[in-house]
């Protein structure tokens, strides 16, 4: 009996490698298709099909003549992949996307609290205003489509930010550039409460391969996928690189607002995500978040990306220190003053401390409790514990 065939579109990118030899250790003889602009050095020795997944033209002259029982979309424009595929392949995987899918935070649909964690069901961008965001929601209600008329049987998983080795998102660069260029303090938006919920290298492989695994369960499916122990905040993010590669900085709050002209897309809103439904297939990803993020920061360390080079330049992270000074010194400036004219904001504690049996709760015997200190701007932030504080 022939092995089975699979097709791995854009297998060459982060987790390729890792899909590929899930897909050998399964007994399928793999085929990755990729515009062949980069050859990943951990792929292992498969069949090569150079052309652009971006195009009807190209992707029917790469695939003339071939079928396969299973194709997986990493990349290119899927609806063109899933019409180039119908006939020649009876099971997709498409992977979507959530980090642009939820932008439209104003969205009724959500309810009374807008955007929480974010799951399945979850509401799409129902205008164009939002091009990415209707963009990926359409592409997803075509291919299920293409599923419910029996076309190809299709399932999709979504993933949010997928980071470590090799990724292509330069988030976690931006903090430890700045760490191997030794500077003295991290500028944070809002004091770095935001939670990333993200997607380890290898846990995007795992989710993939649970889909995988199983076929009946999760064919016309939607699952999302994101690191099975949540979301840790980037300040949390910050002080553990900066403890990992043994550098110390200090972590300093300003309004998001400022922080964006220093950085883009650096981590201001808050994403969490339900994996509930893809854990009913098995999935648990399996490298917790402490030794992905050690593993992320040792990795952009040995391979750190060309100063100023393609990276950069799409990160939207100059790394202007000199600016961030000066914005540092602004905001520290404009808080000074404003605390100079304000009056100390006292509480009384909410339950009595009676001075006599039988004495009443009074503002005047109550415990105060001071509201912020004029002496902790920028406030201190969290940092992991050291061997000091541990006794």
């Amino acid at each position: 009996m022939a092995e089975p065939t699979a097709l791995v579109i854009g297998g060459s990118g982060q987790i390729g490698p890792l899909i590929v030899r899930g897909l050998i250790d399964r007994g399928y003889e793999v085929v990755v298709l990729h515009g062949g602009q980069h050859e990943h050095p951990d792929l292992p020795e498969v069949e090569h099909i150079h052309v652009d997944p971006h195009f009807a033209e190209t992707l029917e002259e790469g695939l003339r003549g071939r079928n396969f029982d299973l194709a997986i979309a990493m990349y290119g424009r899927t609806r063109l992949v899933c019409d180039a595929l119908v006939g020649r392949c009876p099971r997709l995987i498409a992977v979507s996307g959530t980090a642009h899918a939820y932008f439209d935070r104003g969205e009724d649909r959500w309810g009374p609290l807008g955007q929480t964690v974010v799951d399945e069901r979850s509401p799409f961008a129902r205008t164009k205003d939002d091009r990415l965001s209707y963009s990926v929601g359409k592409t997803e209600e075509y291919l299920l489509s293409q599923h419910a008329r029996g076309a190809i049987n299709v399932s999709i998983v979504r993933f949010p930010e997928v980071y470590g080795p090799d990724s292509r998102i330069g988030r976690d660069w931006s903090i430890i550039r700045r760490i191997l260029d030794r500077r003295p303090y991290f500028i944070l938006p809002d004091g770095g409460l935001r939670l990333c919920g993200r997607l380890y290298r290898d846990n995007a492989a795992e989710a993939l391969l649970a889909i995988v695994d199983r076929q009946a369960d999760s064919a016309g499916e939607v699952y999302t996928a994101a690191d099975s122990d949540g979301g840790v905040t980037l300040g949390q993010i910050a002080a553990f690189f900066a403890q990992e590669l043994g550098h110390e900085w200090e972590l300093v709050s300003i309004p998001a607002v400022l922080a964006s002209s220093l950085y883009a897309d650096l981590c201001i809103y808050h994403r969490q995500y339900d994996v509930s439904k893809i854990s009913g297939l098995g999935y648990v990803g399996r490298v917790g978040v402490v030794d992905a993020l050690r593993e992320t920061a040792h990795w952009w360390t040995t391979h750190p990306p060309e100063r100023g080079g393609p990276l950069e330049q799409r990160m939207g992270d100059e790394f202007d220190y000199d600016r961030e000074d000066r914005t540092l010194r602004g905001y520290k400036a404009a808080i000074a003053e404003l605390l100079e004219s304000a009056e100390q904001a006292v509480a009384a504690h909410p339950y009595r401390h009676p001075r006599a049996i039988g004495e009443e709760w009074r503002a005047d015997t109550s415990e105060r409790i001071v509201r912020g200190q004029r002496d902790s701007w920028p406030f201190p932030l969290w940092r992991p514990p050291t061997p000091a504080d541990q006794g």
